[in-house]
This record gives structure tokens, C-alpha cells and sequence, in this order.
């Protein structure tokens, strides 16, 4: 128990180390994921005609977001395996409502650097020179970021939703296994066919657990963004709409069909999300 309340410790000290210098790879995600950055590290151009095209408007929009939303995705599997394999969490309940917690706070973190380096590093120099007027810029600026997440909470909706439905880290984790296997074999010179050699052993990995943790944390952002910016840009709503109703379809899928419930909390995630 003392060993696990000091792994515990250190474990938050890195997360808020991480949290101070987040903006870091957030900004790095915006700044380098644009077609002319792209251009630039790998000496192509663009042909002028599409430049002036609708899918270069697309490509300039959606890159940053599905590398941040990449990012996202990401982040609840580092902080899960953090939890279970460092400080050795063994209960499925509480690791999941650990992960959901630490999550959020890089999700907000995110939303906050996110407005940050889209309005305030515009008017930072007015702000400075007329501190009185720093409720001005930031009305004036603020609304400037609402492109962005509207173009966010629709990729959500559109893109990673529906791609949740193809299991992808399963099927990686399966083609890596059978990979592994393959090299094996191909060492040791057997000749036993690899379809017998593994079905009994890989038939348990597609019972998966619902992740609580990802799913609840992707409402709760979208959530976020609909009522923060429903009065700056009402179109925010619609997409807020088409998201909840593609997630809840998905979601729907998922745990009526897809995943088996390992666990139960006992209501402890309610006590999170309100």
C-alpha cells in the first residue's frame, strides 16, 4: 500500500508537469499540421489550381483537427496503462474512473490552450498596452476559435465515431500477435500452419470491456464546447445534434452487440460526470 501511494504521488507530479506543458504538443499539432508546413519538409507543391480548390479548404481545416483528435485518442490508452502496470491498480472499475479523471483535465487543458493560441497571441500586444481593454479583445477574438471547434465536434461525429465501429486496436493487436507468431515459426523452422496455432489463445481477446473512460470523456468535451459556444456561434448546435445522435447509434452498437461487461462500478460514474 505505501509503495503504491508513492508511485501514486509521482504519478501526479508527472501528469501535472505534463498538464503545465501541454500546450506544447498542442500548438506543435496546429502549427505543423497544415498543407504549407507539409509542403515545406517534403519539397512538393501544389499544383495552383488546387490551391484555390474546396479540397484544399478541407485539407487546411480538418488536418490539425484529426491530428489533435489523433492525439486524444491516444492519451486515455497511455494514462490506462500508466495506472494498471505502475502503480497497479487491479480493479477494473477504479482503473477505468481514474483514467476518466486524469483525462478530463488534459481535455480541458486542451480547450484552454486551444482558445488561448487561437485569439489571445492576436491581441496579446493590445492587451499589454491597454490592460482596461482586455474583456474587449477577448469578445472580439474568442469567437475567432468557434471555426475550429465546430470543425472538431463534426469530425467527431463524422470520422471517429464510425471508425470506433471497425475495432482497429484489436485488429492491430491481432495482426501483431500473428505477425510475432509468423516470425517465430519462420525461426525455429517449423511447418505447423499458423491458422491452428492460435485460434484458442486469440478467441478471448474479442471480448472486449466497454472503455467508460473514452466514451464518457468524448460526450462530456463535445458537451463542453456545445454550451460554451452555443451563444457565439449557434451552428455549433446542429453539429452538437448530428454528433449525440451518430454516438448514440454507435454507442448503442457497440455495447449491445460488441462489448462485455466486465465490471461494475456501482454507480461510481455518475458521482464523476455530475
Amino acid at each position: 500500500q505505501a509503495q503504491r501511494l508513492v508511485r501514486q504521488f509521482f504519478i501526479e507530479i508527472a501528469l501535472f508537469v505534463g498538464l503545465v506543458f501541454w500546450a506544447v504538443p498542442v500548438s506543435l499539432l496546429q502549427a505543423w499540421c497544415s498543407v504549407a508546413r507539409l509542403q515545406q519538409l517534403f519539397g512538393f507543391r501544389l499544383a495552383p489550381n488546387l490551391t484555390r480548390s474546396y479540397l484544399y479548404t478541407l485539407l487546411t481545416l480538418y488536418l490539425p483537427v484529426v491530428a489533435l483528435l489523433g492525439l486524444l485518442e491516444a492519451l486515455p490508452v497511455l494514462l490506462r496503462r500508466l495506472a494498471k502496470r505502475y502503480e497497479g491498480i487491479k480493479f477494473e472499475s477504479g482503473l477505468q474512473m481514474l483514467t476518466m479523471q486524469r483525462y478530463w483535465r488534459f481535455q480541458l487543458a486542451t480547450i484552454v490552450v486551444t482558445v488561448l493560441s487561437g485569439s489571445m497571441s492576436d491581441s496579446l500586444r493590445a492587451i499589454l498596452d491597454n490592460p482596461p481593454s482586455v474583456l474587449w479583445q477577448l469578445g472580439q477574438t474568442l469567437p475567432n476559435v468557434s471555426v475550429y471547434f465546430l470543425v472538431t465536434v463534426l469530425t467527431s461525429g463524422l470520422v471517429v465515431a464510425p471508425i470506433r465501429l471497425l475495432r482497429l486496436p484489436l485488429l492491430a493487436r491481432l495482426a501483431c500477435r500473428k505477425l510475432m507468431r509468423w516470425v517465430r515459426c519462420t525461426m525455429r523452422h517449423r511447418v505447423r500452419p499458423l491458422a491452428r496455432s492460435g485460434l484458442a489463445t486469440m478467441s478471448g481477446d474479442f471480448l472486449e470491456s466497454p472503455d467508460h473512460a473514452a466514451d464518457l470523456s468524448a460526450l462530456l468535451l463535445v458537451l463542453l464546447v456545445c454550451v460554451a459556444y452555443a451563444t457565439i456561434t449557434p451552428l455549433v448546435l446542429p453539429a452538437g445534434l448530428l454528433f449525440f445522435v451518430i454516438k448514440w447509434f454507435v454507442l448503442a452498437v457497440q455495447y449491445l452487440y460488441v462489448h462485455v461487461p466486465c465490471f461494475d462500478s456501482g454507480g461510481g460514474f455518475l458521482y464523476l460526470l455530475w
